[in-house]
Formats: structure tokens, C-alpha cells, sequence
């Protein structure tokens, strides 16, 4: 059985509808060159009416002016999504229904595997990478240079993105370098100039909060747990934000998706 990268032989590429990628009505976030009707707080995607809310809470200026450090609340409204529940299985999972506080902006990287079939009755491994953007956006990568039928390749997004895969990092188009899927060292994010975020300090030595479980106190009736973040504020004060999160039901029809072969 042979490899691929997920833009060579187009007889093959042609027989994988849409399994490893987003399908367009399930969108989230901003893409580019898409249509959207902006409020102050939200952008509704005219496309296929999914609601994108970007509230900004707080931001921070870096050093050497080309890193950005905010966090924001973001949700979309539409939820479900594919995962991958085999080497070549999907099925169909719910992750919407919450408001996510994310920083920004902020990338993340994700490999499928699909096992398709040619009109000679050869099979092929397609390796197709995606990115993710802080706003829940998805970019497909298309594989410029591939080492090992794909499965070490390089490339960069499709949409006009300009955000380029190199495995364990990837790089906007601004030379902003983000953990891949092996990930940097530190989980760093890094500009041009070797200015760093880390996990756990900005470029200017401030803390970045992290959420930690507390007390309801406060929160709603109803609320079933509760998180607290500790920014900075000025005059080195911290100003604390708690989120409180409710439980709710919801009722689907599971549905498997069928493997390729």
C-alpha cells in the first residue's frame, strides 16, 4: 500500500468527497474571501448561517510589535463536526452548545488519514492536514513537498491564508511561528525577531493566566462548575474572571460514516 500527499494524483484525490475536511455548512469561524454580516460582537457567515461571537476581554501589547497577546470569547453556533474513530473510520460529534474564552491569535494543526482506492484498483494513504485558528476556522493544507508519499510533507494553505506547514511548526503569513504537530519546544510562539510567548510568560515577562477550577459563588442557579482566570492588570494588580458553565441535554441520531476503500 502506497502514500500520498493530498494533492498528488488527482483520480485519487478525486474519489474522497469530503470525509477529512470541514463540510462547508458546518464552517465555523472566519474564512477567507467569505461573505459575513459583521455586528460589533458577532459575524453571521451568509454562507451557510452559522453565528461567530468575538467578544474582546483584554489585551496586551508585546515587544518588537508583531506578536499579539488578547483573549476573547468565542463561539459558534455550529457544533458538529467529524472525528476520527479508527485508521480510517469517522463519525459525526457535537462540540458546540459552550463559550470558549481563547487567546489570540493562536493555531493548531491536525493530520487525517484516509484510505482510498483508484480506478486500477490500487490503494493509497492520504495524508491531509488542516489548520484551526483561535476563531474555529479551518484551513486545508495542500502538500508542496513531500518526503515519504506525504506522510512528512510540507505545504501551505489553500484558502490564501498564507499560512505554511513545515510538520512541527507552522508559520503565518506575518513570519509568526506556532507549535505543529511534533509542537516547539515550550509550546512557544515566535516572531521574526526570536520574541517569544510561552506557556508561561509574554515577551515582557507577564504571567499568562491559566483557568483553574473554584467555587460556584456568585455564579447563577444552576451552575454546575465554575473557572477562574487571573489577568494582569494595571499597576501590577490582577483583575480575576470567573466563568460559570450550566448543564444541559441535548438529543441527536448518531450516524456513522462509512470508511473509504
Amino acid at each position: 500500500m502506497r502514500r500520498l500527499g493530498i494533492l498528488l494524483a488527482t483520480m485519487a484525490v478525486s474519489a474522497i468527497p469530503s470525509l477529512a475536511q470541514q463540510p462547508p455548512d458546518l464552517d465555523q469561524g472566519m474564512k477567507a474571501y467569505g461573505a459575513y454580516q459583521h455586528g460589533d460582537i458577532d459575524s453571521v457567515n451568509l454562507a451557510n448561517g452559522n453565528v461567530t461571537l468575538h467578544i474582546p476581554l483584554v489585551s496586551y501589547p508585546q515587544r518588537g510589535g508583531k506578536l499579539k497577546l488578547g483573549y476573547e470569547i468565542i463561539y459558534n453556533n455550529k457544533g458538529w463536526y467529524q472525528y476520527q474513530t479508527g485508521t480510517y473510520t469517522y463519525a459525526w460529534r457535537y462540540g458546540g452548545g459552550a463559550v470558549s474564552i481563547v487567546a489570540v491569535p493562536g493555531m493548531s494543526v491536525k493530520q487525517s488519514i484516509i484510505k482510498v482506492t483508484d480506478y486500477s484498483g490500487s490503494q493509497y494513504l492520504l495524508h491531509h492536514y488542516t489548520v484551526t485558528t483561535a476563531d474555529g476556522s479551518t484551513h486545508d493544507v495542500g502538500i508542496t513537498n513531500n518526503p515519504q508519499y506525504g506522510l512528512l510533507g510540507t505545504g501551505e494553505t489553500i484558502d490564501g491564508t498564507g499560512i505554511h506547514y513545515g510538520g512541527s511548526v507552522l508559520i503565518d503569513r506575518n513570519g509568526i511561528q506556532y507549535p505543529g504537530l511534533a509542537g516547539l519546544s515550550g509550546s512557544s510562539i515566535t516572531d521574526p525577531n526570536g520574541n517569544q510567548l510561552t506557556s508561561g510568560s509574554d515577551t515582557i515577562g507577564r504571567v499568562i493566566p491559566t483557568s483553574t477550577s473554584t467555587d460556584t459563588t456568585n455564579c447563577p442557579s444552576g451552575t454546575a462548575s465554575a473557572f477562574a482566570s487571573n489577568y494582569p492588570a494595571y499597576n501590577g494588580a490582577t483583575a480575576v474572571l470567573k466563568v460559570c458553565y450550566a448543564n444541559y441535554t441535548y438529543h441527536n441520531v448518531a450516524v456513522q460514516l462509512q470508511s473509504l476503500s
